[in-house]
């Protein structure tokens, strides 16, 4: 897999039998943090599907909290995955029980973070990740090239010294999926309707301002550290002007009290390997924020107003998207079934539409009517179910609508009713890579989307 430019990303195995994905791959869009998390979601899910078969595989409402969305700021989780809180239906936030230590957990970080030429790939690693098989592929190259897109159990250890409390949520007490669904479709209607009466608008640039917040340890698991990456899409609609990114890492720190206690115990360090010891190869990241980067989108980046189910789509194409609920189905159904495996799989099939849905009122620059439309379309889809309200890391409250939980990932977005938009999007995927099964979180908050006049800053010398 290449970056925004075409180049290859450091660390990436190198298949001569995978050339044909390969070239289909350059210049596609960079995979975003939230394809990341479901990557590797799948990707573990297959890796463990021995113990899965077996019972040994958590249901993720089960499964005890990374207390990122709980330590690390406001955006709380409103209850487990298998019913929500009593509160929640009735429309107000439930913090999820607070944790006091951290939980392992594996993330993927931004390359921009890496100090240049710090990652090399062995023959080792290409050796390994080699074996993963034609199948989770992509998923494994996704984990290894994160960067982009408009929350009481037994005690175990991380690592020497460091005790891990696995706290697990208080199941709801009285609401049933059916009065969660229904609040569901009943939010997001209201939200297509405000969306709708919301002004097509026009510009030069369809300009997204979000910020990413993840965590992933050390790597001797010893603590849990967080990572935050703010993140500018400018996409040109005329045919001269010059679609750019700007990228920033806003640094890394421990993720919980606990895990800053443990870091004081290391000597206070300012930068990480976030690959374990004895490796071959380091993959360093700074407690200090960086620069911004300003890079030149390329290849098919050339023309394209934004990705649409892996594919990128050109302003013509965005603007014949149907804006009909049926309509939209139909074409959304033909854009994921180009993929392998949808059709023998229905469970993927209604995921990936799912997806598809989720990436047009996240932000995509369609009319208000196709976006009013995605979003009530979302409420037809089964399984959604509302989560009360919720406050996210930007100090925005909306309400929390689960739109997949599948017992090893879930997936909600915070929506705000009264304007049409959407607020963040956070995915929760069940970690096996090491220690107890554990929930791990991951969110991207949406600051400014849509149409401006105003010029991106000039590419740098980093791009």
């Amino acid at each position: 897999m290449s970056d925004l430019n075409g180049r290859p990303f450091p660390g990436l195995p190198h298949d001569r039998g995978d050339l044909d994905a390969v070239r289909a791959l350059l210049g596609s869009p960079e995979p975003s943090l939230d394809t990341v998390v479901d990557g590797r979601a799948r990707l573990l899910a297959a890796l463990a599907g021995d113990a899965a078969d077996a019972g040994s595989l958590a249901d993720v409402g089960s499964l005890p909290d990374s207390g990122f969305l709980t330590d690390a700021g406001p955006f709380a989780d409103a209850g487990p995955f298998a019913d929500a809180d009593a509160e929640a239906e009735a429309g107000d936030a439930v913090p999820a029980e607070p944790r006091e230590d951290p939980i392992p957990l594996r993330g993927a970080h931004d390359p921009a973070t890496r100090e240049p030429g710090r990652l090399r790939t062995t023959g080792r690693m290409r050796r390994r990740l080699a074996t993963v098989g034609a199948g989770l592929a992509a998923a494994a190259t996704i984990l290894m090239a994160a960067v982009l897109a408009a929350p009481g159990g037994p005690v175990t250890s991380m690592g020497p010294g460091t005790p891990v409390s696995t706290a697990q949520d208080t199941p709801g007490a009285s609401s049933t999926p059916s009065a969660n669904t229904r609040k569901a479709r009943e939010v997001l209607l209201a939200t297509a309707d405000a969306a709708a009466k919301q002004p097509a608008g026009e510009g030069a640039y369809w300009r997204t301002k979000r910020v990413t917040w993840w965590q992933t340890p050390t790597g001797d698991r010893a603590y849990v550290l967080e990572l935050s990456l703010s993140e500018e899409m400018w996409l040109a609609r005329r045919p001269g002007d010059k679609s750019r990114r700007i990228s920033r890492f806003l640094g890394a720190k421990p993720a919980t009290a606990n895990d800053e206690a443990a870091w004081r115990k290391a000597g206070s360090p300012s930068s990480w390997n976030l690959l374990p010891p004895g490796e071959k190869v380091t993959d360093v990241v700074a407690a200090k924020p960086g620069e911004p980067v300003v890079s030149e989108l390329r290849g098919k980046w050339k023309g394209s107003g934004g990705d649409l189910a892996k594919e990128l789509l050109s302003w013509d194409d965005l603007a014949a998207i149907p804006d009909d609920v049926d309509g939209l189905r139909a074409y959304l159904t033909r854009l994921v079934g180009k993929g392998k495996g949808p059709a023998d799989d229905p469970d993927r099939a209604r995921n990936l539409l799912g997806e598809a849905v989720v990436q047009i009122v996240e932000g995509l620059p369609v009319t208000p009517r196709v976006r009013a439309s995605a979003f009530r379309l979302l409420a037809t889809m089964p399984g959604v179910r509302a989560e009360g309200e919720v406050t996210d890391r930007l100090g925005r409250t909306g309400q929390a609508i689960v739109y997949r939980s599948d017992g090893r990932v879930k997936e909600r977005i915070v929506v705000d009713p009264r304007t049409g938009r959407t607020l963040a999007k956070e995915t929760t995927t069940v970690d096996t890579t090491g220690g107890p099964e554990v929930r791990l979180h991951h969110q991207t908050a949406y600051e400014q989307i849509g149409w401006t006049d105003e010029r991106p800053a000039q590419a740098t010398g980093r791009e």
